[in-house]
Formats: structure tokens, sequence, C-alpha cells
């Protein structure tokens, strides 16, 4: 038999979250339903069971809604973005639930962290470094070896080395 003991009943979840009327709450706690239906009866099957509920334009609001770096900052996130996932997982994708816990569950410091990360290569820019930094070397070396006596050749080494910043 399914336990519904974890799924809160509209009361619980009109008194928590504006916005959810007591029909949304119905038809979600009926894909809920079915959605468990389905995973006990092909459990032994081979077929994909976890997409067959999943709302592609809800799951894409969701990740819409939490890859807005005002809301996450701010933790103004709607009401909705808490209570539909925690009520119906079974209607988002892995990947929006997944960056959901991401950016919501571990504060404020870390999601806008892992929000910079997934915006910027970081790995393409050190090593952009790395190769800047190693030029940078070979030409102090040159200006400081044979070089050091004719002005001009510093200036034109001095020259390069400032230019490669603008690369």
């Amino acid at each position: 038999m399914t336990d519904f003991s974890r799924i809160p009943d509209y009361y619980e979840l009109g008194s928590k979250y504006e916005g959810l009327d007591e029909i949304c709450v119905q038809c979600m706690e009926v894909i809920e339903f079915l959605a468990r239906v389905n995973a006990k009866l092909l459990r032994d099957s081979k077929c994909d069971t976890e997409s067959v509920f999943v709302n592609q334009e809800l799951s894409q609001k969701l990740t819409k809604q939490i890859e807005d770096p005002l809301f996450v900052v701010g933790r103004t996130i709607p009401e909705w973005c808490f209570a539909i996932p925690s009520l119906t997982p079974n209607i988002f994708s892995y990947d929006s639930r997944k960056l959901f816990l991401d950016r919501v569950a571990f504060g404020v410091s870390r999601s806008t962290l892992r929000q910079q990360d997934s915006k910027v290569d970081v790995g393409r820019i050190r090593q952009r470094m790395t190769t800047l930094r190693a030029r940078a070397v070979e030409l102090v070396g040159e200006a400081f070896s044979a070089g050091a006596e004719d002005p001009t050749a510093l200036q034109l080494q001095a020259d390069e080395l400032y230019g490669m910043e603008e690369v």
C-alpha cells in the first residue's frame, strides 16, 4: 500500500504557501500518486520511469527562477518554488531538482559562488593566466640578462609584456 503520511494536505499547504488553491494541490497529489504507482509497477522493467511525469515547462520555469541572481542572493525565491517540488518532485527533471538543491539549500554565499562558477569558465581563465605568467617570467629573465644594457630592447619587452594583458 502507498504511504500518504508524508504528503501534506491542502489545509496545511494553503496556510503555508499562498497561491496554491485546493484544485492545484489535488492535481499535484494525483500526479504524485500516479508516479508512485507507475514506479512500483515498472520497478523490474528496464523502462525509464523517471521522465514519464516530467513537465519540461515547469522544470524550465523553476530553473529560470533559480538562476536569477537577484532571487538567490536576496533570498526572495517565490514560495511556489519550495511548495511544488516538495509536494510533487516527479514533475520536475532531475537536473532542475539538483540545481534547486545546490542553489537554495546551502546558504547565500555558497549559492552565489556556485552561480558565479556556472557562468564563468574558470578553467580556461586559469590556463590563460598560466600561459601569460610563463611568458612574463621569460620576458623578465631576458630583460635582466644580456639585453639589460639596451634601453630600446627593454622598452620593446615592456610593451610586449603590457600588450599581453589585453589579449
